[in-house]
């Protein structure tokens, strides 16, 4: 439960810098950056012999690593082209998804206390993020799909949890990210100068670390459990903002903090009962 809360915080740190960068280079530019430099960071501490990659399923594993590539690309697509409130709106609709994924294809069962946890959660995430959904336009259906693969991902991590390791969990995303966002980002191609260069293997060393913190927490959590704590990255985006960009809140933010963290407090009041474990 602990790593999950702690890759939550890392990835919400992740998205500010992604929005700093966001100025300077495409969605697509950013995607491959992230991809391609946690690749070289694995990779390095492989042939340093400092981690291991067990494989036990490499048909899973490749589709962990493409979907997961698309569920990323969409997302910030989607933030291209629409508010950025309501792509992460869009976005969280992943737990839904995956719960129904899980519910059929692990056997799942969603208990009524995760349940209420994911939907307090999800309302929060509501209120935080305050969208608007005016015109509609093609960043819409970015988000949808977006939540669609993300929440396929986490079915299949939790899947892989049982044979393969974090590390080969987390390294087939780096790999395909790599491969699938470098063939998108080569029309916006653009090299950065010496800040840059810092923002981006910071915002790249992060999301590493986050992913495979997740990857790791889904061994013991169940798909309902890790997405409602997974929530608070949004929260955790919004008070950065608010600190490092000036940008302002409203009082629905803290309405919809308190409705995520309620999710989550019920979460650790269950935790006795073999909920979310780690």
């Amino acid at each position: 439960m602990y790593t999950m809360i702690l890759s939550a915080i890392l990835f919400g740190v992740m998205a500010l810098l992604i929005k700093v960068l966001s100025f300077s280079f495409s969605a697509e530019l950013l995607a491959f950056g992230r991809f391609a430099i946690g690749f070289l960071i694995l990779l390095v501490l492989f042939l340093a012999r400092t981690v291991k990659f067990t494989i036990g399923n490499w048909f899973m594993l490749g589709a962990r690593g493409i979907i997961g590539a698309f569920a990323i690309l969409f997302y910030f697509k989607a933030a291209q082209l629409i508010p950025i409130s309501d792509a992460v709106v869009l976005q969280f609709t992943y737990p839904i998804f995956g719960s129904v994924f899980s519910a059929l294809f692990l056997k799942e069962k969603l208990r009524r206390g995760a349940v209420f946890a994911l939907l307090s959660a999800f309302a929060g995430i509501f209120l935080v993020s305050s969208p608007v959904f005016s015109a509609f336009n093609i960043g819409y259906i970015y988000g949808i799909l977006s939540a669609l693969c993300a929440g396929g991902v986490v079915v299949i991590i939790r899947y892989l949890g049982r044979d393969d390791n974090t590390w080969s969990i987390t390294m087939s995303l780096m790999l395909f990210g790599t491969i699938i966002c470098g063939a998108a980002a080569v029309e916006s191609l653009v090299f950065p100068d010496f800040n840059s260069w810092l923002l981006l293997l910071a915002m790249a060393g992060l999301a590493t670390i986050a992913q495979l913190l997740l990857a790791y927490s889904y061994k013991t959590c169940s798909v309902a459990e890790g997405a409602t704590l997974s929530m608070i990255t949004v929260p955790t985006t919004v008070v950065l903002a608010v600190i490092f960009l000036g940008d302002s809140v409203s009082i629905t933010f803290f309405a919809g903090t308190l409705l995520i963290l309620a999710g989550i407090f019920y979460l650790f009041k269950t935790s006795s009962l073999g909920v979310c474990q780690g």
